[in-house]
């Protein structure tokens, strides 16, 4: 079990609908395009992907998304 919860993640999402994405947690910014933009956790990747993608905030571990989101993926 211990390494069950050695793999977890320390980021939260949050959706509001399919226009914003608040994720804390988030180590670095990979990649960043209007449709796709692909963010490390500490475990894991997030993609991001839809059209119009703006990052309209971004402090410390924390960013938001805003635009028309289709999918969210770990990777």
């Amino acid at each position: 079990m211990d390494s069950e919860r050695d793999k977890r993640t320390r980021a939260y999402i949050e959706l509001r609908g399919n226009r914003e994405a608040f994720v804390e947690g988030c180590d670095l910014l990979k990649s960043y395009t209007e449709n796709e933009i692909v963010l490390s956790l500490d475990t894991v990747d997030l993609k991001i992907k839809g059209k119009r993608l703006v990052m309209e905030a971004l402090a410390d571990d924390r960013i938001a998304v805003c635009g028309y989101i289709n999918s969210l993926e770990y990777v």
